[in-house]
């Protein structure tokens, strides 16, 4: 995960509320921008979880796989909890939320996509996940 990830995630949230709001009102574009929002905690608990692994496991498999079960178990349990405040307890509408949810999710789709042209071009591989 590189700082470009949460660049790109932060704009196409910013750029998805804002065309929403021109569409649908500003209550359909606080649902796009939760929904949004869901994910870039998602990627920033991912490098936290990223970074303890490598400050805490090192190169023991057992401890690093420890750490991504409980990562993947905390981002699950994260995003239902943040998707039951928002459609729960905030009252959003649930199409923009799940929209700004699907949108911004495919930013790591197109993070991926730079990633390889740049490497094929390159000729150089890089851990993903460093910043």
């Amino acid at each position: 995960m590189r700082k470009r990830l949460l660049v790109v995630q932060a704009v196409l949230v910013l750029l998805g509320a804002a065309l929403v709001y021109l569409l649908n009102g500003e209550y359909a574009a606080l649902g796009v921008l939760f929904g949004g929002s869901i994910v870039i905690v998602n990627t920033l608990l991912l490098h936290w979880h990223h970074r303890r692994a490598e400050r805490f496991a090192g190169n023991d498999a057992g401890k690093n796989m420890r750490i991504l079960y409980r990562a993947a178990a905390e981002r699950f349990f994260i995003t239902l909890a943040l998707f039951a405040i928002g459609l729960g307890i905030l009252g959003l509408e649930p199409l923009p939320l799940l929209l700004g949810f699907i949108g911004i999710q495919l930013a790591q789709v197109l993070d991926w996509l730079i990633e390889s042209k740049q490497r094929k071009n390159n000729g150089k591989r890089r851990d993903p996940y460093l910043w």
